[in-house]
C-alpha cells in the first residue's frame, strides 16, 4: 500500500515537471533589442533594431553580415505598426529583450503618451528599457548608424550614457518606469537624455563605417530633453546639464575647470551630495539648495601654485563659484520653460504639505517665482603629487629662444 502511495506521488509530481510549455526556440523567433517611434502623418512609424543570431554568437559560422537589421511599419497605433512587422520579418519579433526606446524630436514635441501605455501594457515588456529622445533627427534617422566597439547600438548608447552620467555629470539615466511617474506627476516634469548623429548620415548606415579608423559618423551623448506632462519643450544644453544633476543629486563623478591666474586648473569632482530644503518664514517662502563637493587637482595650466592653506581656499572658492553657475544656469533655464524639472514641488509636498496644497492648482508660476538659494562647499581632498607647476619655466624657455 505504502510503494502504491508512494508511487500515486511520483506520478503527480511528474506530471508538474513538464518543462518549460511555453517556450521557444531561438530559431523560431527574432530578438529586438531597440525600439524607434516616429509619426508620419497621422499615424506612428515604429522602427525595431533585431539581432542576427549568427553574427553575435561567435563560432565558425560569422559572416561580414551585420550584427543587426532594422524593420520599420506605420500603424494607427503602436500595437497595429508591430503587428504590421509580420509582413516584413521573417519570424515573430519578441520584445522581451529590449533595451532602448527612441522617440523622434517632433514625435515627443506632439506627445509620448499614447505610446507610454503599450510600453507598460504588453506583458512581454519588461520595465528595465532606458528611453532616449533623438534630438534634431527622427528615431529611424539615429538606429541607422553603425557604431564601432559595440556590434549592437543599443548597447553603445546604453554604455555612452551611463559613462557620460557616472564621469562628466550630464544625462539622465531614464528608465520607463520612473518615466511615465513624472509624466503624471503635478509636482515634477520629466528630464529624458538627448542623442545625436554628427556626420554623414549616409555613410554612416554602412557597415564600412565601423571599419574605418575616424568613422563617418557617430551618435553622440548630449543634452537633456525637458518635458511639460508628455511634450517636448526644449533642451538644457551640457552646462545647464551639469546643473541638474548637481541639484538633483545625480552627480558621481564630474570635472570643472576654473581660471586662476594666468590659466585654468582642472578638478575633478570625487564626491557630491546635494539636500533641497524649502522654508517657509512667516510668509516668506525660498527652497534653499545645499552642495558639498570633495574635490582634485587634476590638471594645471597656470602659474599657481598650492603651497598653503591660503592656495587650497582660494580653489575650493573657485569650485564654489563654478558649481553654484551651473546650478543658476539650469534653475534660469527650467523657470524659462515653465517646467519644475528638480523636483521643488515634491519636496515641498513631503515636507510642507499644507503649503503645497495652497500651491497645487497654480504650482507652475509658484515655480517661477519661487527663491533659490544655492549654497555649495567645495573641500580639496588631493592636489597631486607636483606641488609647484613647471610648465611656465617651458613657457619661459620659449620666450628666450
Amino acid at each position: 500500500m505504502r510503494n502504491k502511495l508512494l508511487l500515486v506521488q511520483l506520478i503527480i509530481v511528474l506530471s508538474i515537471l513538464t518543462g518549460c510549455w511555453s517556450s521557444r526556440e531561438l530559431t523560431d523567433i527574432t530578438l529586438a533589442t531597440t525600439l524607434g517611434i516616429d509619426k508620419i502623418d497621422d499615424e506612428f512609424q515604429v522602427t525595431l533594431q533585431v539581432l542576427n543570431p549568427n553574427e553575435i554568437a561567435g563560432g565558425t559560422n560569422i559572416t561580414t553580415q551585420s550584427a543587426i537589421s532594422n524593420y520599420s511599419a506605420t500603424g494607427k497605433t503602436i500595437f497595429e505598426a508591430l503587428r504590421q512587422l509580420t509582413k516584413v520579418t521573417p519570424r515573430k519579433v519578441f520584445l522581451s529583450h529590449l533595451r532602448l526606446v527612441i522617440y523622434g524630436e517632433e514625435v515627443a514635441k506632439e506627445g509620448i503618451g499614447d505610446s507610454l501605455d503599450f510600453l507598460v501594457r504588453d506583458h512581454e515588456l519588461r520595465t528595465d528599457f532606458m528611453v532616449i529622445v533623438a534630438r534634431g533627427s527622427t528615431a529611424e534617422q539615429l538606429m541607422t548608424i553603425f557604431t564601432p566597439l559595440e556590434k549592437i547600438p543599443a548597447n553603445k548608447v546604453i554604455s555612452s550614457i551611463e559613462a557620460t552620467h557616472d564621469f562628466l555629470g550630464i544625462g539622465k539615466l531614464m528608465y520607463i518606469d520612473n518615466l511615465i511617474n513624472t509624466v503624471i506627476s503635478k509636482s515634477k516634469q520629466a528630464v529624458v537624455t538627448g542623442a545625436y548623429m554628427k556626420g554623414n548620415m549616409e555613410s554612416g548606415s554602412r557597415l564600412e563605417n565601423v571599419e574605418k579608423i575616424s568613422p563617418d559618423a557617430l551618435v553622440y551623448i548630449d543634452h537633456l530633453a525637458v518635458f511639460n506632462s508628455d511634450q517636448l519643450i526644449g533642451w538644457l544644453n551640457e552646462e545647464e546639464s551639469k546643473g541638474f544633476n548637481y541639484i538633483t543629486d545625480e552627480v558621481k563623478n564630474s570635472l570643472v575647470s576654473v581660471k586662476l591666474k594666468d590659466g585654468l586648473l582642472a578638478l575633478e569632482i570625487k564626491k557630491s551630495n546635494t539636500s533641497l530644503k524649502f522654508k517657509d518664514n512667516k510668509g516668506k517662502t525660498e527652497m534653499h539648495i545645499d552642495i558639498s563637493s570633495e574635490i582634485s587637482v587634476g590638471d594645471v595650466d597656470t602659474n599657481f601654485r598650492i603651497e598653503n592653506q591660503s592656495d587650497v581656499k582660494q580653489i575650493e572658492a573657485a569650485v564654489e563659484t563654478k558649481i553654484k553657475q551651473l546650478c543658476q544656469l539650469s534653475i534660469d533655464r527650467a523657470k524659462e520653460m515653465k517646467a519644475d524639472i528638480f523636483g521643488f514641488g515634491e519636496n515641498i509636498k513631503q515636507y510642507n504639505y499644507d503649503k503645497w496644497k495652497e500651491w497645487e492648482d497654480d504650482w507652475t508660476e509658484q515655480f517661477i517665482d519661487l527663491p533659490v538659494k544655492i549654497n555649495v562647499s567645495a573641500n580639496l581632498e588631493n592636489s597631486g603629487v607636483i606641488k609647484k607647476p613647471f610648465f611656465y619655466k617651458i613657457k619661459e624657455n620659449r620666450k628666450e629662444d
